[in-house]
C-alpha cells in the first residue's frame, strides 16, 4: 500500500510538471504572436522602406568596409570615413606594465 502512495504522488508530480511546460509553451506562443501582431501594427514605415533602409546601410557599410581596406570606394564613403575621429591608442604589451 505504501508504494502505491508513493507511486501515485511521483505520478501527480509528473502530470504537475507536464501541466507547466505546456502553460509555458502556450504563453509563449501567445505571447510572441501578440508581439508580432503589435509590431506589424505599430511599426514607423512599411516593411519594403525598411528593407530598403537596411540595405542602403548594408551597401553604406560594405563600401566603409573597401575604403578602410585600400580596395577603392566612393568619393562620399571616403569623405565621410576622413570626417570619423581616430580610434583610441591600446597598449597591449602588459609585460612593462608595474603591478598595482
Amino acid at each position: 500500500m505504501f508504494y502505491n502512495h508513493k507511486h501515485r504522488i511521483a505520478e501527480m508530480e509528473k502530470e504537475k510538471r507536464r501541466s507547466n511546460t505546456m502553460n509555458f509553451l502556450e504563453g509563449l506562443v501567445i505571447g510572441s504572436a501578440l508581439g508580432v501582431l503589435a509590431g506589424i501594427l505599430l511599426a514607423p514605415r512599411s516593411g519594403k522602406e525598411t528593407l530598403d533602409e537596411w540595405s542602403d546601410e548594408a551597401k553604406r557599410l560594405y563600401e566603409m568596409g573597401k575604403c578602410k581596406l585600400d580596395l577603392g570606394c566612393d568619393v562620399e564613403i571616403e569623405e565621410e570615413i576622413e570626417g570619423l575621429p581616430e580610434p583610441p591608442e591600446i597598449d597591449l604589451d602588459m609585460e612593462d606594465k608595474p603591478e598595482e
